[in-house]
């Protein structure tokens, strides 16, 4: 009997090793929503002779389309934040109560890794050449900077963050309006509002949220538009890509964030 015990329990780890080769048989994952190609079969075999890239092309392979990969890989989000509570990917914080957050921002919440002097120069420079452009060229120039999500709801980023004295979007709003540059102020419009204005589970700001931006933008413009006050919203729908795609699919493995400056600019 016991000796069955162990006998089941080889076959049952050995069919647990082998079913992500074996099972690509059946179920082998051709598709992915992830913003990325799947990697093709390698060749044994090319028009130069032997393929000596073979192995880690078939590795590579192999990682994008093992049997039930989808399923596999929400299972281990899962497990680790639940379990470990800790994130399936390093581009997200696990905050308390169900929180997440881009940990793309974390330098910047803590304050340790501040423009210096001599970049906030370059930025400044940089963008008044463009406001200046735009402005010669009969349109006018407006900087419209999102918040970070960390920096107006911190109450739920774990312990071990401590947020900083100041940021890079404090340091170079105040300088924003020294050098005259058309901006937008959107943290403050945002921390005077009550509600949570951003997803619970994305970085992303939410139908409220975007209408708030939306209605700072066109009051700096000084054009009339709708306000929008009488129409329906679902402040729990999902956006295109959430950072529940990146928690529970890696769909955001290879996105990076460009900038943390972004600039409109509007003809009029």
């Amino acid at each position: 009997m016991k000796h069955k015990k162990y006998l089941i329990f080889i076959i049952a780890v050995w069919t647990f090793l082998v079913f992500p080769f074996a099972g690509m048989l059946f179920w082998r994952s051709d598709e992915t929503t992830e913003n990325t190609e799947l990697a093709s079969f390698p060749e044994l075999k090319t028009d130069e002779g032997w393929n000596q890239e073979y192995l880690s092309k078939m590795e590579a392979y192999f990682e994008d389309h093992f049997a039930l990969r989808q399923y596999w890989v929400t299972a281990n989000a899962l497990l680790r934040s639940h379990v470990t509570q800790s994130s399936a990917t390093d581009q997200v914080v696990l905050g308390k109560n169900d929180w997440l957050y881009f940990s793309g921002t974390t330098a910047d919440y803590q304050g340790t890794n501040l423009f210096s002097e001599r970049e906030i120069y370059a930025i400044l420079h940089n963008l008044k050449l463009i406001q200046n452009y735009v402005q010669e060229q009969g349109s006018a120039f407006y900087l419209m900077v999102p918040p970070n999500k960390n920096s107006l709801y911190d109450e739920n980023m774990p312990y071990y963050y401590q947020k900083g004295d100041e940021s890079n979007l404090e340091m170079l709003t105040e300088r924003f309006q020294q050098e005259g540059i058309s901006y937008i102020d959107l943290y403050e419009a945002f921390q005077e509002k009550e509600e949570v204005l951003y997803f619970q589970r994305d970085s992303h700001w939410n139908n409220q949220g975007a209408l708030l931006a939306y209605r700072n933008l066109m009051e700096a413009i000084g054009k009339d538009y709708e306000t929008y006050l009488n129409a329906p919203f679902d402040v729990e729908k999902s956006i295109a890509v959430t950072w529940m795609k990146c928690f529970f699919q890696k769909q955001c493995r290879k996105r990076t964030i460009i900038s943390m400056i972004q600039h409109l600019i509007l003809s009029m």
